[in-house]
């Protein structure tokens, strides 16, 4: 037992060590923010996208920023659902991250709103539409 562990501490340390030193590093950087080019590019997927892309982006949005880790999993749903491998592309320039987020925030919020009102306004209407016929 002790050749073992002597064997495993001198051939085995330094590769587990860095796999351990690489899954950390890869952890901090899956969880930080994308940054304004993924935003812009998730703003006009946003318009062009489904349904269910457009909910599925809306909770992601919901924790006020979207995490490297979470954004490859928003694209392949939106290739999934648009059934093509192209991507729109935002050629503004190099925009600011918080005016790319708060963008995308005020689109979802905007569509949050309009499926909120919408039935809302239906039943106002159709109400004023049948007391017109009378």
């Amino acid at each position: 037992m002790n050749k073992a562990l002597k064997w495993v501490r001198e051939n085995l340390a330094i590769p587990l060590g860095m796999v351990a030193l690489a899954a950390i590093a890869t952890t901090g950087y899956m969880t930080t923010e994308i940054d304004a080019q993924k935003y812009g590019m998730l703003s006009e997927m946003y318009k062009q996208g489904t349904d269910r892309f457009r909910s599925n982006l809306e909770s992601a949005a919901s924790k006020s920023s979207i995490s490297n880790w979470s954004y490859p999993r928003l694209v392949r749903d939106y290739w999934k659902d648009a059934g093509s491998l192209s991507l729109p592309i935002n050629n503004t320039g190099q925009a600011d991250e918080n005016s790319a987020r708060t963008k995308l925030m005020d689109l979802v919020k905007t569509r949050i709103r309009k499926i909120a009102v919408g039935p809302a306004l239906q039943q106002g209407q159709n109400a004023t539409n049948t007391q017109g016929m009378r």
